[in-house]
């Protein structure tokens, strides 16, 4: 606890570090104000540790954490998101990630909601064309994989004929 308060960045980065290995709830007070961290690395590990705790009350952290400008925060926070229980609304603000310029944080966004609104999933990959990245298609896949049920299953068997050969291992 005392290194997540240190002026050294990297102590504060494994003082972040070492408060997910119990992945106690508790520890969520003590993360918070480390989400405004100047360091980019201290704010990475933060939602990572969030992550790992995956307690209702780091939602709005993770989700307030996606009005960053870095889209490695963006991702991180999605990843976050993905390891929570969220609600419809909840979901409904990760959907206009899908559509966001960088490929990582398309998937943290598609992955997120795989794992929590697969229904919510269905609509958004409804109206979209298959996105451009193969890496975006080969992260669903594993996530969908992962989820299971009739619809998830469909789009991992669709996945086999993806004209990318490396988005293949994913639906194996």
């Amino acid at each position: 606890v005392a290194a997540t308060r240190s002026t050294d960045p990297l102590s504060r980065a494994y003082g972040v570090l070492a408060l997910a290995a119990d992945r106690d709830p508790g520890v969520i007070d003590i993360l918070t104000p480390l989400l405004g961290d100047r360091e980019e690395s201290v704010v990475l590990g933060t939602l990572r540790t969030l992550g790992r705790i995956a307690d209702a009350r780091a939602v709005p952290l993770a989700l307030s954490a996606l009005a960053s400008a870095s889209p490695s925060v963006k991702q991180e926070a999605l990843a976050t998101l993905a390891r929570c229980p969220l609600d419809r609304a909840q979901c409904d603000l990760i959907v206009p990630y899908v559509g966001h310029a960088d490929p990582a944080v398309r998937a943290a966004a598609l992955r997120a909601l795989a794992r929590s609104d697969p229904e919510q999933l269905a609509l958004v990959l409804s109206g979209s064309d298959t996105d451009p990245a193969w890496r975006v298609r080969a992260d669903l896949t594993r996530a969908l994989g992962s989820v299971g049920g009739d619809f998830a299953l469909g789009l991992v068997f669709a996945a086999l004929d993806d004209p990318a050969r490396r988005v293949l291992p994913a639906a194996l």
